[in-house]
């Protein structure tokens, strides 16, 4: 899974809308781009701006509204210096407990909320 991957899945999972990839203007890279949670359409024309989605993968900021998702009830992390990886682990349903190293913190949260989400 990339990083691509890991940031339109986290952002579904938030409540993003209409996500879509977009070419930055005079560069070779791409954001994406969606419509948040919560963002209702306009009265007349039922139009809805799109914001650049947070990189929920990198961005320790964006990765801790992750954490503060409705299923998952509690978490964990930890520096593991022998490995040089962070630990992130989510428990949802009581007991279970979900896991993941990486060598950042944001990508440990998000790869443990998928995969207690997508469990």
């Amino acid at each position: 899974m990339t990083t691509d991957d890991i940031r339109f899945k986290i952002a579904e999972m938030l409540g993003w809308e209409e996500l879509k990839w977009e070419n930055m203007a005079f560069s070779s890279e791409r954001q994406l781009q969606g419509v948040p949670p919560g963002i209702p359409p306009a009265k007349n024309t039922g139009f809805r701006p799109t914001h650049v989605v947070p990189a929920y993968e990198s961005d320790i900021k964006a990765a801790w509204e992750v954490l503060a998702l409705p299923s998952i009830e509690s978490w964990a992390m930890k520096w593991n210096g022998e490995d040089a990886e962070f630990v992130a682990a989510v428990q949802v349903d009581g007991n279970k407990w979900y896991e993941a190293s990486k060598v950042s913190a944001p990508l440990a949260i998000c790869l443990a909320a998928l995969k207690a989400v997508s469990r």
